[in-house]
């Protein structure tokens, strides 16, 4: 009776349980594994958990009064997972047929996320031979009774939701039974699962899930409104101020294009950009985020294969970086251009008040727009062709969620991202991730500035920073070894990250960087590292809700290609030959063109690229693209071109063409290049040439072997 009128209070004050599994169908003996948020935890699965029940609880909570009091009728039991005898008494429980309730972590979260998770429940779901269910508890990280270092988001009546999984049968190997971080890894990973289960809605919009993180996150206490956003104008936001302003440049927009046409945005990273981007999408507009240091050919052929009619950019910008020639060339190609400074202008005191209002009364234009087109990104096509990019709200959010479940963020964390938004690095990683994760942002507007960068981070006390291995390294040879000293996460992705790289900073900083692994294509991030597990060398493990499958490669013995399945997935991609039109990925499953191993703990290392793609200081630069600039250098001729990524100590990787043609200079590639308005990036480092070039039994370009060979003869000059 008592745990029946405990349920029936909680459910009054917005305590929400979700079976992804019906109660009914689960065995009558079973091991619920939960992570804990705080000391409310126990009584929620006292209240909810079907049938009797045995706690196994840490010290620190038996001794709470309020705990021993409410839970006098439930059977507790004082649990140490590194004790033996603990183990023992819990087994003996289990073999008599009653269900336990063990937290994982053993004690409650300071993170707001998962911390290191005990081998023990799968110990004990081995030897009893009973299955675990993992549960997830969300929502109570903002009550009195939480540890989490944030408690600025205090609520005393916050939504608190209950998620159960299946039930899954955890079988320990003879090989690995004494491995303890084997047994952990593998329910963290179960743990992962959930908890990505539990925080993702499919159907939500972009806009609607900024809403409600700005729901739980836009005060302190009664009258205070924390700054969320700032950028080199040093002026703070709040989520009101970006929402208020988002509302307006979305309403702007609206009058002038229809529900998904695609808008493109010109501007570098600031709250301007980040406030049309929030308000196209608010709308149901896609912006495409053009790539404006990709070379006037590049702007013009992506503005093609979007079909773009309109194009924010700004006065200011457009002097700074002399980009007077683009412009001029996009209004020769019909596409009408709007200037920040003007809209901002044309803003009515009538058009900011309902902007406020919308904003009181919270809100949302599109809540359920999960499966439409959100945003619209560039990458270099196989051919050589820029190509669209076409991302769902489900593909960013996702993703989102994800690596929310990996790396924790916080209202006591401060993102500083200067990695530019028109990459999904910058964009979704560096800029969306704090913003709905309830962080703090700061815009800077290029990652080149290698001497403002760490002064910044050290004046604003940044915590949080990702890069790429050019400019983490760069900004390590000049920083001050107390520039860095507030920064607790710092990530490396878009290329490798070398040894040298990550010994600077562990050596100079005391900072260990963490390695992640993705394409534009999967929203961006595939696999990461992470504080709890970490194998420096490899690009770490795959995020939940990934599937993923290795395909052998001619010419590579281990590992295979990867290919990747999940709701990060793209929409599909729009082709410069065929422009508007969405080609989605053949059942869902995207080829990321690396060879990847992966070992018995689930760490993934690149082994090789099979895409013909060099990654220069993070720019992805088509191989067949240049290619092409040498073959039209003597037009009609029978001339062979191989161009090949191989590494660069500060760039990450240079570009090699190999050719046949021995009258080919670098000096004619570069002239062709400025002639054709291609970015620099399309220059090889070096020409060498060779009578033939190697191919495969079937005709087909032997790649992997011409790779060999140009490293084989480098390192012996």
């Amino acid at each position: 009776m008592f745990r029946f009128l405990l349920r029936i209070y909680f459910k009054l004050f917005r305590v929400r349980v979700y079976w992804l599994e019906k109660a009914s169908s689960l065995p009558k003996t079973v091991i619920y594994m939960s992570n804990h948020v705080s000391s409310l935890d126990v009584l929620f699965l006292y209240a909810f958990l079907p049938g009797k029940l045995c706690f196994a609880l840490n010290a620190t909570t038996l001794k709470q009064k309020k705990i021993r009091l409410l839970m006098r009728c439930a059977d507790l039991l004082a649990f140490n997972p590194l004790d033996p005898v603990s183990i023992k008494n819990l087994l003996s429980k289990l073999e008599e047929g009653q269900s336990c309730v063990i937290f994982a972590e053993g004690k409650i979260t300071e993170t707001g996320s998962l911390m290191k998770i005990y081998e023990a429940p799968g110990i004990l779901a081995d030897k009893a031979d009973v299955p675990l269910v993992p549960v997830w508890i969300g929502g109570d990280r903002y009550t009195a009774s939480s540890k989490e270092i944030s408690k600025k988001s205090f609520r005393i009546l916050p939504k608190t939701t209950i998620t159960i999984q299946k039930p899954v049968i955890f079988k320990i190997k003879e090989e690995t039974r004494r491995d303890r971080n084997y047994i952990s890894n593998e329910l963290y990973r179960m743990m992962l699962d959930i908890s990505f289960r539990a925080a993702y809605k499919p159907e939500a919009s972009f806009f609607s899930e900024l809403m409600q993180t700005a729901k739980n996150n836009a005060h302190d206490g009664l009258f205070s409104r924390p700054k969320f956003v700032e950028d080199t104008e040093r002026v703070p936001h709040s989520y009101k101020d970006i929402i208020v302003k988002s509302y307006l440049y979305g309403r702007f927009f609206k009058k002038f294009s229809a529900k998904q046409e695609h808008v493109g945005i010109l501007l570098p990273n600031s709250i301007d950009n980040l406030c049309s981007l929030i308000g196209l999408m608010a709308y149901e507009r896609v912006p495409a985020m053009l790539n404006f240091s990709s070379g006037l050919a590049n702007v013009l052929s992506t503005s093609k294969t979007a079909v773009l009619k309109i194009v924010l950019t700004s006065r200011k910008f457009i002097e700074e970086q002399k980009l007077g020639q683009l412009i001029e060339a996009l209004k020769t190609a019909n596409i009408q251009l709007f200037y920040i400074e003007d809209l901002k202008k044309s803003i009515s005191s009538i058009a900011r008040l309902w902007a406020w209002l919308s904003y009181k009364f919270k809100y949302v234009p599109y809540e359920h727009s999960g499966e439409k087109k959100a945003l619209v990104l560039f990458t270099s096509g196989s051919e050589g062709s820029p190509k669209a990019v076409v991302l769902s709200h489900q593909n960013i959010l996702s993703n989102i969620r994800q690596l929310a479940s990996l790396v924790d963020i916080n209202k006591t964390d401060t993102m500083f991202n200067m990695l530019p938004m028109f990459h999904s690095y910058g964009l979704v990683g560096g800029t969306f991730y704090p913003l709905l994760c309830g962080g703090k942002l700061f815009l800077y507007p290029s990652p080149l500035h290698y001497r403002v960068v760490p002064e910044l981070v050290y004046e604003i006390g940044a915590t949080m920073m990702f890069g790429t291995d050019a400019f983490l390294r760069s900004y390590a040879k000049v920083a001050h070894p107390f520039d860095f000293h507030t920064l607790r996460f710092v990530m490396g992705a878009a290329e490798s990250i070398k040894k040298e790289t990550r010994d600077m900073y562990m050596e100079r900083f005391g900072i260990r960087l963490f390695e992640a692994y993705g394409a534009t294509e999967t929203s961006p991030f595939v696999t990461t590292n992470n504080a709890i597990f970490c194998h420096f060398g490899s690009v770490g493990q795959i995020l939940p809700g990934i599937e993923y499958k290795l395909s052998p490669v001619m010419g590579i013995e281990k590992g295979g290609s990867l290919c990747v399945k999940g709701p990060n997935i793209m929409m599909g991609y729009i082709f410069a030959d065929n422009p508007g039109v969405l080609v989605p990925p053949k059942d869902g499953w995207y080829d990321m063109g690396d060879v990847i191993e992966v070992d018995d703990m689930g760490f993934f290392y690149i082994r090789d690229r099979v895409k013909r793609f060099a990654k220069i200081a993070g720019e992805m630069v088509s191989l067949t693209t240049v290619e092409k600039i040498a073959a039209s250098v003597t037009p009609g001729s029978t001339f062979e071109y191989g161009a090949v990524a191989i590494p660069h100590e500060t760039k990450g990787e240079q570009i090699v063409l190999v050719s046949t043609n021995r009258d080919l200079k670098i000096q004619d590639l570069q002239k062709l290049i400025q002639k054709e308005g291609y970015s620099e990036l399309y220059l090889p480092r070096m020409i060498l040439y060779r009578d033939a070039l190697p191919l495969f039994g079937s005709g087909k370009r032997d790649n992997i072997t011409l790779k060999k060979e140009v490293l084989s003869e480098l390192n012996a000059a």
